[in-house]
């Protein structure tokens, strides 16, 4: 039985959710891949990944009202519906109730209003009208009190609503990834706030088939449920794992 600690933070190269991590000397197991089965003991993924950022080209606001035309730039961050809106009204030029926005809990939309002859422009491409489900459009705003929906579904998450933990000497064989093979040891869902870490330690282990014997580095990613790796934005993720021999069942 082997147990293997894995930080990020300590690794041989990579970023901070797709890092590699080499082994001197290698690990040397006796036998083929399907003698031994590898499981996640425990892990510590930071929920500091961002749906609105420079980087997405998406944290802009543009609102004007006939005379002057203003832009917000939203700073880098996890937001919801309400802590978007918190940034929105703090703004001294279109805060103040010009443009407010709302989660609709029954038409599970986003809703809007503002000040009346006032406007929010979504059609320049590096707006977040796709956080909050608006259109490539400019909507023309009929009071604070007068609410309407945006036409689409929000995508407040930018597809960050479930998770895997790859391990890339996990036989592939044992699970997909949408139609693709991949190494998945664990999937879970985020149940902390932004800026906390999620604390993983599965009452039951699921050990896996290996795919290799001879270890001279193991390479972990922290992947969306698209297959995309999921930026931590430079905060360590460490996963601790058991490889035993397939007919160990004693421990």
């Amino acid at each position: 039985m082997v147990l293997i600690s894995l930080t990020s933070s300590l690794a041989t190269s990579g970023t901070s959710s797709d890092f590699t991590t080499e082994f001197d000397p290698p690990i040397y197991l006796d036998g083929t891949g399907a003698d031994w089965e590898i499981a996640l003991v425990s892990a510590e993924l930071p929920k500091t990944y961002y749906n609105i950022s420079s980087e997405f080209q998406n944290n802009k606001l543009y609102v004007g009202n006939g005379v002057n035309d203003y832009t917000l730039t939203i700073p880098d961050g996890n937001y919801s519906i309400s802590s978007l809106n918190d940034i929105i009204q703090a703004d001294h030029d279109i805060g103040g109730g010009h443009f407010i926005i709302e989660p609709n809990s029954a038409s599970f939309h986003v809703k809007y209003a503002g000040t009346d002859n006032w406007y929010v422009d979504f059609t320049h491409d590096d707006t977040f009208r796709d956080i909050i489900g608006a259109n490539a459009d400019i909507y023309n705003l009929s009071g604070p009190t007068v609410y309407y929906d945006f036409e689409n579904k929000p995508d407040v998450t930018k597809s960050n609503d479930h998770f895997h933990i790859a391990v890339d000497c996990v036989d592939g064989r044992y699970a997909r990834l949408s139609s693709s093979k991949a190494n998945i040891i664990y999937s879970f869902n985020y149940s902390v706030d932004s800026g906390s870490a999620e604390i993983i330690a599965p009452y039951q282990r699921i050990y896996l088939p290996m795919n290799k014997v001879s270890i001279s580095s193991i390479n972990v990613k922290l992947l969306n449920q698209l297959g995309h790796v999921v930026n931590l934005n430079n905060e360590s993720m460490t996963v601790n794992l058991n490889i035993r021999k397939r007919y160990d069942r004693n421990e």
